[in-house]
């Protein structure tokens, strides 16, 4: 073999191997991944309880099916998408992805970006733990990357009520694994001062993740890097419990273990569905998220 020729395989190697450090150094390539199907209606049947099914597929929404893990999510992509922006949406208790898409349809045209919107309850079983609605996540996210060609470098999160709820415990496990998510919105889903998540349940036990965060046992940088959007209304008291007083201390505990809260929006006028209400709000949230995030591909 002459000189020149092995110049070249060795540059060609020292190429491969440059490109493969950064294929590695690249968090979404190590997603967790399943098979997926895309499908006209989610096999559990969701689809038949949605009064939104109808108009979010009629606005060109995906759903794919994920059979090993007998879940599903749905997502909709702008026409001209250009930002690469994706926004996760997690829904509340009685929700489902389409009432969570007709929601986002209308901001993500407006503002450009792309909604994932994850189902986390199953009717067997009840909602999924908060390690595995994060794994979900990913496993959407993931076929986002690989189908849209997404490199899922701005990413946000939108949780209304129990989907809000869960956002404090999906960032730090976000932190702790793939650093995916740029900007939390929590609109109506507190942290109550009891740390318990089962309010409504006379025998909840608090919440062992809420109990290591309010104690500090997560230490002081848990959730450190992350930005919130915070959303409440003081018309949305239940069971003796204020919305505002549990957004109040949710904000405590985001900045104590090293987070940020942007800005929270506490109306007086609004209760539960606030922020979906009164537009400006729901704007004002987005534009957090498209101002601390660039473009994308």
């Amino acid at each position: 073999m002459t000189k020149t020729l092995k110049k070249h395989r060795i540059e060609r190697i020292g190429c491969f191997l440059v490109l493969m450090g950064f294929v590695l150094a690249d968090p979404a390539w190590a997603l967790p991944s399943t098979r997926a199907e895309q499908v006209d209606h989610d096999p559990m049947g969701v689809w038949r309880r949605s009064r939104n099914f109808d108009l979010v597929r009629g606005e060109g929404a995906k759903i794919v099916f994920l059979p090993e893990e007998h879940n599903f999510f749905a997502y909709w992509v702008p026409e001209n998408y250009r930002s690469g922006r994706v926004m996760v949406a997690v829904h509340g208790t009685g929700g489902t992805p389409y009432e969570e898409l007709k929601d986002e349809i209308p901001m993500a045209r407006q503002f450009d970006y792309l909604v994932i919107a994850v189902s986390w309850f199953d009717p067997r079983t009840g909602f999924m733990s908060p390690e595995e609605l994060y794994r979900q996540i990913l496993l959407a996210l993931d076929y986002v990357r690989k189908t849209e060609g997404n490199d899922l470098q701005s990413v946000a999160y939108i949780g209304f009520s129990r989907g809000s709820a869960v956002s404090y415990e999906v960032a730090y496990r976000d932190i702790q694994s793939e650093k995916l998510f740029d900007f939390f919105i929590a609109h109506s889903g507190g942290i109550a001062r009891n740390l318990k998540t089962e309010f409504m349940n006379p025998d909840a036990q608090p919440d062992p993740f809420l109990i290591k965060l309010s104690s500090g046992a997560l230490g002081k940088d848990a959730l450190k890097g992350t930005g919130f959007f915070l959303y409440s209304g003081d018309k949305d008291v239940t069971d003796g419990q204020s919305m505002s007083d549990k957004m109040s201390y949710a904000k405590e505990l985001i900045e104590k273990n090293g987070g940020t809260v942007v800005e929270w929006v506490r109306r007086a006028d609004l209760g539960h569905p606030g922020l979906r209400q009164d537009r400006s709000i729901n704007e004002k949230a987005v534009r957090y998220f498209i101002e601390r995030t660039p473009q994308g591909n």
